[in-house]
């Protein structure tokens, strides 16, 4: 089977946008009267990557 190289390619471009899209659907729920503790709590229950706790937390405090 013959791989397409420029789909491969754009799939994988795509790929941070569909970790956007979960880490800000997260942080939206997570309410905005919530302590620091709490609120890491709540990130760190729903992530595992460092990448996608620091993704959650950026939009959670840009949105609060």
């Amino acid at each position: 089977m013959k791989v397409n190289k420029a789909l491969i390619l754009t799939l994988l471009s795509f790929s941070p946008l569909l970790s956007w899209g979960q880490t800000d659907a997260v942080a939206r729920s997570i309410p905005s009267e919530i302590t620091f503790d709490e609120l890491v709590k709540s990130i760190r229950s729903s992530f595992s990557s460092p990448d996608s706790i620091a993704k959650c937390a950026y939009y959670w405090i840009a949105e609060n």
